[in-house]
């Protein structure tokens, strides 16, 4: 796997402290600052596409975990034994 470039870990960043301050306006019922912050990070999130193109990054692969594969973990970690 190789590394991510320094400006999509950068725009990661911004991303998460703009989420944290829209949520502390939220919170505090601020919601001109929440419709802000909102815009401000629909504009990183475009940035990171961007990015991705540029670097030419994948999106991480999806896996699906079905309901057989949640009861067998859920019966290794309890040890009673799982009868599908």
């Amino acid at each position: 796997m190789r590394a991510r470039p320094a400006e999509e870990v950068e725009v990661n960043k911004r991303i998460q402290f703009i989420v944290h301050r829209m949520d502390s306006a939220i919170i505090n019922h601020e919601f001109e600052k929440a419709k802000f912050y909102g815009d401000e990070e629909k504009k990183e999130r475009e940035n990171l596409r961007a990015i991705h193109d540029k670097h030419q990054v994948g999106e991480p692969r999806c896996i699906t975990v079905r309901q057989e594969d949640v009861e067998a973990v859920i019966a290794s970690w309890s040890k009673y034994p799982f009868q599908p």
